[in-house]
């Protein structure tokens, strides 16, 4: 199993800044494709299934596959109140939140099923997002589910300024979109 962490990001409302979708230009520098223990969806048809999830993280998946990954070339799908995550039910993504004590991340993705291909294309039949809802300065939910869910579809941190996306490195949780370089990344690979 692989992971990808993210650090505690600390205090923000919950929706401060509106799901902004700009038209998708090039894609230039990459922040895209698999390694680190990100992996490309298995297709452009993500189910993400939702685990009782406390209302914050249910309306930010929601946001997330409504608001997100649906204006790209992915189309996602949602799947409530699922009590198994199992290859054999068509879950492609599952959303958990839960206490998980203070591990040191907010929020983390991780591939839980098969990974096929080869780095950077190589694609996870089933990831895991995972929310901390014990994390000492828990994040923004609507940011961090942003992020996370990006992960599950291959989005890597980015530390360039000339982009505003939810995963830009230092964090800011006012973020809560993919910037038009993430789009692009995600519509040439889907």
């Amino acid at each position: 199993m692989t992971t990808k962490r993210h650090p505690g990001l600390g205090f923000a409302s919950l929706f401060a800044a509106p799901l902004v979708l700009a038209a998708a230009g090039t894609a230039a520098a990459s922040n895209f494709g698999s390694g680190g223990g990100i992996y490309l969806a298995e297709d452009s048809t993500p189910a993400v299934a939702k685990f009782s999830l406390t209302n914050a993280y249910v309306n930010a998946v929601n946001a997330v596959v409504n608001n997100i990954y649906n204006p790209t070339d992915l189309n996602g799908t949602l799947q409530a109140n699922q009590t198994n995550c199992a290859d054999s039910l068509g879950h492609d993504v599952c959303a958990f939140d839960d206490t998980y004590g203070v591990t040191g991340w907010d929020g983390i993705y991780d591939c839980v099923g098969t990974v096929t291909g080869s780095n950077p294309t190589a694609r996870c039949s089933r990831g895991r997002v995972r929310f901390n809802l014990s994390a000492p300065g828990s994040a923004a939910a609507l940011s961090l589910a942003c992020e996370e869910m990006g992960h599950a579809v291959g989005l890597l941190h980015t530390e360039s300024q000339q982009y505003s996306t939810c995963l830009i490195r230092p964090v800011n949780t006012n973020y809560t979109w993919w910037s038009p370089h993430d789009i692009a990344h995600v519509n040439a690979h889907y």
